[in-house]
Order: structure tokens, then C-alpha cells, then sequence
């Protein structure tokens, strides 16, 4: 157990360098404990002071031994993104421009864009995960999911939910997470904005500080600066009339088939219900619902 530092032995700590000193910890580390409420500061316009007090109580309970990584995030972790329990189906082209898009640092924003129904969500999942997978974001993936929530204003709030940071009297919810986003590689992942455009600006403020980025999904591009956007178009549709080689071949056909023998097991494709999967691929417009 490391020694707790006395604060007698020396002035007072007051700046984030000098509590970091004080601490024995990066001034990175200072910052994102002020961001998750667990070092009180006063703020002197933008930048916190801290007492000598509080810096020896935060510095004994570090000294305590910690719980493991899983018991930490039992009692308030990031939201990580849900298991899907279906296979990824189709959609190769997207899902490999999406991994390349976010392996690039420079890729702070990505939005995928399409109508309701077409499956932006899960080809975000599918993306974050592969991404995830490459080491892409060693810091984590957070989900932050939006279709319930109306109002702009309320997105920040919802954001902060996700990575586990309670609210902190005085301190601005935007600059609360921005600071704890700070120099991390963390990718959260927006699903359902299309309702909250105008909270797009409050969005840019967590980019403005280096690390973070963020995959959106919307109907409509967000339309700030540096966004990339990638259209999610309805799945590849079979012919009418289609064999079965030539469904199983277009995204939407396959993705009838798999769906339906997850149904129902003895489900079997043949050239008799081939031109009627067709037309149903065809009667939904290649949207997988």
C-alpha cells in the first residue's frame, strides 16, 4: 500500500500540476477524476483549485485496496453496446468502409445515414465491434442510445449516463464530459439522433478536445465540420422470379432465409417458394424487418 501524502509536509496543492504532484498521478488522471465527481474542485473561471484536504482524502481512499476491474464496473461502468444474438448478414461493402473509417484517427465523426428500417443500428454495432476487435479504441465502445429521448437538451445528459459520470454541482455537464473525454480513444456510439439535430453544436464540443470520436446514427447527416457520412441503402434484392442460388446470392433474400429457419428450423429454400420469397424481398423494398 503506498504511503498517504501529508498535507503538512508541504504548501498547499493548487493547480491541476500540483495536485497531480501531489497525488503521484498524471495531470491527465487529476482531470478526469474532477470530470467523474470524485476530487471536489472550485473553479476559477475554466481552470479548478483544489484544497489540501480533500487532496489527502482522495489520496488515502487510493491508497486502500481497490476492487477488481469487473466489480468497478458492476456499480457504474460504461453502457456497453447490447450482444445481438442473430448473425450479421450482408452489407460487406458498408461494414468494411465503416472499420477503415474508424481505424483513421482523422475520423473523429461518421454518421450513417438512411430511412427508418434500414439497419443503420445494426450495421453500427457490427462496425463498433469490428473496430473494438482491431484495438481500434482501447479506451472502449459506449452506447448511447437515443429513440426515447425528445429533446436536444437532454442528449448531453444522456451522454454522460453512458460513461457512468454523475453530475457535479457548478460543473457544466458539456465540459464535465469533455474534460473526462480528454486523450482518450473511446468511440461512443449515438444511435437514433435524427430527432436531436439541434443538439449537433453541444456533439462538436466533445470533439473539440483530442481522442474521442463518434459514430452516429440518423436520417439526416448532422452537418458539422469534418463529419463523414456513409448512406446505408436497402439490401440487394433478388430478381423476380428468382432460383434459389440466385436469392440466396442478393443480401435480401439471404438474410429472408436465415430469419425464417431461425423461426422455424425446417425451413427449406427450394424452386417452388424461391419467386415467393422474392416478392416479399421485393414488397419491403429490401428493408430487413
Amino acid at each position: 500500500m503506498d504511503p498517504v501524502p501529508d498535507p503538512a509536509a508541504g504548501p498547499a496543492p493548487r493547480t491541476i500540476a500540483e495536485a497531480a504532484a501531489f497525488l503521484g498521478v498524471s495531470e491527465r488522471t487529476v482531470r478526469r477524476l474532477v470530470a467523474a465527481g470524485d476530487l471536489a474542485a472550485t473553479r476559477h473561471g475554466t481552470v479548478p483549485r483544489f484544497d489540501a484536504a480533500e487532496l489527502a482524502r482522495l489520496a488515502a481512499v487510493r491508497a486502500e485496496p481497490r476492487p477488481t476491474r469487473g466489480a468497478d464496473r458492476a456499480v457504474g461502468g460504461f453502457a456497453e453496446p447490447p450482444t445481438i444474438a442473430t448473425s450479421f448478414v450482408g452489407r460487406e461493402a458498408e461494414l468494411g468502409r465503416l472499420v477503415t473509417l474508424l481505424a483513421d484517427p482523422a475520423a473523429r465523426l461518421v454518421t450513417l445515414t438512411g430511412p427508418g428500417g434500414v439497419g443503420k443500428t445494426r450495421l453500427a454495432l457490427a462496425a463498433a465491434a469490428a473496430a473494438a476487435a482491431r484495438a481500434a479504441f482501447p479506451d472502449g465502445v459506449v452506447f448511447v442510445p437515443l429513440a426515447a429521448v425528445t429533446r436536444p437538451e437532454a442528449v448531453l445528459p444522456a451522454v454522460g449516463e453512458a460513461l457512468g459520470l454523475r453530475e457535479v454541482a457548478g460543473v457544466e455537464r458539456g465540459a464535465q464530459i469533455a474534460d473526462f473525454l480528454r486523450d482518450r480513444r473511446l468511440l461512443l456510439l449515438l444511435d437514433n439522433l435524427e430527432q436531436l439535430l439541434p443538439a449537433a453544436p453541444g456533439l462538436a464540443r466533445l470533439l473539440a478536445v483530442p481522442g474521442p470520436a463518434i459514430l452516429a446514427t440518423s436520417r439526416a447527416r448532422l452537418r458539422l465540420a469534418g463529419e463523414r457520412v456513409v448512406d446505408v441503402p436497402p439490401l440487394t434484392l433478388p430478381p423476380p422470379g428468382a432460383t434459389p442460388e440466385r436469392l440466396l446470392a442478393a443480401d435480401a433474400g439471404a438474410l429472408f432465409v436465415e430469419r425464417a429457419r431461425a423461426h422455424d428450423p425446417a425451413f427449406a429454400l427450394d424452386a417452388g417458394n424461391a419467386p415467393a420469397v422474392a416478392e416479399v424481398c421485393a414488397v419491403l423494398d429490401g428493408l430487413p424487418l
